[in-house]
């Protein structure tokens, strides 16, 4: 949008998304190194959705950083137990809580879904902050908006200290 000058301004992040695993209580996957175990079925966005491109980029740093003791083969053997790439997260969130997978990775703020009944058995593994990948969330006014100083006045709030309070209620972080 800022390349074909859609945007009045410089967009600034407002909001930071890591990932987290995501495992029934009951399952296989109950820390990350379960996840190369083989016989592990493991569900990950497609490497073409953000979510997906960033799963992989966290496998690979937890591959190779030695103090996390994974192991240099960590990232291939968690892709040897791919069995589905998702076009999105709800389907990757789903295949775990139907028991089809044992695990996938989702977005941190996913974990809200979790209060939902049918996700009572659901639990969320973190991802070491050095190793994981935060998706940035930029907003800035549309050049051509029909309410500009509304435009101006959201993008205020959403920056101000209630608008990141707001964020912060749905698993999101202050960049």
């Amino acid at each position: 949008m800022v390349e074909q000058d859609l945007v009045a301004g410089i967009p600034v992040d407002f909001a930071l998304n890591s990932l987290v695993v995501l495992s029934m209580g009951k399952g296989l996957v109950k820390e990350i190194a379960d996840l190369a175990r083989p016989g592990v079925k493991v569900v990950l966005a497609n490497d073409v959705v953000p979510v997906g491109s960033y799963s992989i980029q966290v496998l690979k740093n937890l591959s190779q950083d030695p103090i996390y003791g994974l192991g240099i083969e960590f990232k291939d053997s968690v892709l040897a137990n791919r069995v589905s790439g998702e076009p999105n997260v709800g389907n990757l969130f789903q295949k775990v809580v139907l028991g089809e997978v044992d695990a996938g990775i989702v977005y941190e703020t996913d974990t809200a879904r979790s209060l939902d009944a049918r996700t009572k058995d659901i639990f969320f593994i973190s991802i070491p902050d050095a190793a994981n990948v935060s998706a940035r969330y930029p907003i800035a006014v549309l050049e051509d908006a029909p309410e500009p100083e509304l435009a101006q006045l959201f993008v205020q709030f959403v920056l101000s200290n209630a608008g990141q309070t707001l964020l912060h209620g749905y698993g999101f972080s202050s960049p």
